[in-house]
């Protein structure tokens, strides 16, 4: 089973993700919310559903050259990391060596 990273909570600790800058080759994205059920309306089940994740780029580290804000890239949903929210979003910040790949999301 893999290992899933720790969430943590950031509205108790009045940190805002917006004004965080990453260090190194790392990015901070908003995570993307997936959706939890089919086109034709059935509900997956928690380990039916996709293993990989989609997120913006909302910041990114100095040695960070080749990704831009505001891309969506892709990651598996298990890539270390630190995971957080504040309110009802969620926030990853990865290293650059474990994206997958950016993505073009539907309009």
């Amino acid at each position: 089973m893999p290992v899933t990273c720790p969430t943590t909570d950031l509205d108790a600790s009045g940190i805002d993700p917006y004004t965080m800058t990453p260090v190194g080759k790392k990015l901070l994205l908003r995570l993307i919310p997936q959706s939890e059920t089919t086109d034709g309306g059935l509900i997956l089940a928690d380990d039916q559903s996709d293993p990989v994740e989609v997120g913006t780029v909302i910041a990114r580290g100095r040695d960070t050259q080749s990704v831009l804000l505001g891309t969506h890239l892709q990651f598996a949903k298990y890539a270390p990391g630190m995971e957080f929210t504040k309110g009802d979003e969620r926030f990853k910040l990865v290293a650059e060596h474990d994206l997958i790949g950016s993505v073009t999301l539907p309009s």
